[in-house]
């Protein structure tokens, strides 16, 4: 045990090598546990299911400016999947790679040891994923994509606020119109796509981690 002089007074510190058993445990705790691997499963599912509406909700969009999900509705789903999905992944890749700066060396190593998974089916099924919604978001802009928000008030007035329409303001619009500036907000929110794809990458390496890694001698699996 360490001693650190403070006001006239010594202070027991825990020895270095506690802190890095405790970060190593946490670190086993995050490959081998149930709860965590009932968390990446449930990350990698939420996650294809909003590449898959953003994609298709695009899509939909091209013939004739109908969507399956509105714009704003579109983004709220996004954003309680994305938040806490990403938090998770963050969080994540610290324990996995340690958020202290003396361990950048050991998380570097790591990002080399499963530079193999790169020519995996799931690696490659992933990197065409990406290339179809890169394809998506640029058809949807030359279509006609944009950003902004839509609103319904009290007699059925539908109004548009956008920045390529008199200059942010609300502007009243007709219905047909409402619809195709809806359309136009649809094509890109595309871009949640690429999101939704790092978020299933991570969760399916973390997944083959659990799969691959022994667990310590004489632990069953952790909860």
């Amino acid at each position: 045990m360490n001693r650190k002089r403070s006001g006239g007074s010594f202070e027991q510190v825990p020895p270095a090598a506690s802190f890095a058993g405790d970060t190593g445990r946490i670190s086993r705790w995050r490959v081998h546990s149930r709860t965590a691997v009932a968390i990446d499963i449930a990350v990698l599912c939420l996650a294809t299911a909003l590449l898959l509406v953003s994609v298709l909700d695009s899509v939909v969009s091209w013939p004739d400016n109908k969507v399956l999900i509105s714009a704003a509705n579109l983004e709220h789903v996004a954003g309680v999947l994305l938040i806490p999905s990403w938090i998770w992944m963050m969080v994540s890749a610290g324990i996995r790679g340690g958020f202290r700066t003396k361990n950048r060396e050991r998380f570097r190593d790591w990002i080399r040891v499963h530079r193999s998974h790169i020519k995996s089916p799931a690696v490659v099924t992933l990197l065409g994923a990406a290339l179809l919604v890169f394809v998506v978001i640029v058809v949807g802009f030359v279509i006609g994509g944009d950003k902004g928000s839509l609103r319904v008030l009290t007699g059925g007035v539908h109004q548009v606020s956008t920045g390529s329409m008199n200059a942010g303001k609300w502007t009243t619009v007709s219905p047909q119109q409402y619809q195709m500036w809806n359309a136009r907000f649809v094509r890109e929110d595309a871009f949640f796509g690429y999101l939704a794809l790092f978020l299933m990458g991570f969760a399916l390496l973390m997944l083959r981690l659990h799969r691959e890694r022994p667990r310590p001698e004489g632990q069953g699996e952790m909860r």
